[in-house]
């Protein structure tokens, strides 16, 4: 379970809350900084909660931004003290006739395509980093007045086609798309000022989403285990010889292994197990933003 200094983040999907997974190799060494797996699976819908429990040490307004794969996708705020909590399973896409346009979250499959497919997503490597992962980053504000101008949308792209060199072998399996929209009723906005700047949450949970079989690629959980050997017949075969198909098998397995470190799927080291509190900047710079009504 993530919590830091009495806030919490969750994902949940199909109503159920994914449970955590952690690696030890890709554990963040920064106390404001969490970092966990969840295993999802494709078409599915999902939702991202946070929580402040009556532990949180209050000393201005809280500020949530939701990112999904790099993108903002919702920003909220908190100013009551004691425990409370959102959940948002839909986010704003546009309006019309004075509602708000939502749609809901899906997992979707990333599609690796050759390098010179016609279709395949343009894509930097910046990006690319950030795909199966959604982070939560609360910040310290203070609301400057109601916000009359036109509402923030989220935006991301269609099902992923991506080249396999920007993946450069790693377990990247899912992306988010947006589902079906809905019309609600249109939220209250605010202005508000960030007291630390972009650069400084105080609180950072990322998930990693990916599917199963990715996350036995990622030594997350274990594969499948094969299955038992069959019952022998009356001409049973000698102790030595089920010793030596043993240690073939043995033997094969950590072959795999060896290889897979070598020249297989890599671990995310470089670019994503170094993720800090200042990682994943949203396209703005200034630190004045507006955010949607408690």
């Amino acid at each position: 379970m993530a919590i830091i200094d009495g806030l919490q983040a969750t994902i949940a999907s199909e109503g159920h809350e994914l449970p955590e997974l952690d690696d030890e190799e890709c554990a963040s060494t920064e106390p404001r900084v969490a970092t966990k797996y969840v295993e999802v699976t494709s078409g599915s819908s999902f939702s991202m909660k946070v929580v402040v429990h009556s532990t949180f040490q209050w000393s201005s307004d809280l500020h949530v931004r939701f990112l999904v794969d790099g993108n903002i996708v919702k920003s909220t705020g908190f100013t009551r003290k004691g425990d409370q909590e959102q959940e948002v399973s839909h986010v704003r896409v546009g309006r019309a006739q004075d509602k708000d346009i939502r749609k809901t979250l899906i997992f979707a499959d990333v599609e690796l395509v050759d390098n010179d497919h016609p279709a395949a997503t343009e894509i930097n490597a910046a990006q690319t980093a950030k795909i199966g992962t959604i982070s939560v980053k609360a910040f310290r504000c203070y609301r400057t007045g109601e916000h009359r101008g036109s509402p923030s949308t989220a935006s991301l792209p269609s099902q992923l086609q991506i080249p396999e060199k920007a993946l450069k072998g790693k377990a990247v399996s899912n992306s988010t798309i947006f589902g079906p929209e809905q019309l609600w009723s249109a939220s209250k906005l605010f202005n508000y000022k960030l007291l630390d700047g972009d650069d400084s949450p105080i609180a950072v949970f990322n998930f990693k989403y990916r599917s199963k079989k990715a996350l036995q690629d990622l030594h997350i959980i274990p594969r499948t285990p094969s299955p038992d050997l069959p019952e022998q017949g009356p001409n049973p075969l000698p102790n030595e010889e089920i010793q030596k198909l043993e240690e073939r098998v043995r033997e094969g397995r950590l072959a795999e292994r060896i290889l897979k470190k070598q020249s297989g799927v890599k671990r995310e080291s470089s670019e994503e197990c170094t993720s800090s509190a200042a990682d994943q900047r949203p396209r703005k710079t200034s630190d004045f933003r507006h955010i949607d009504a408690r």
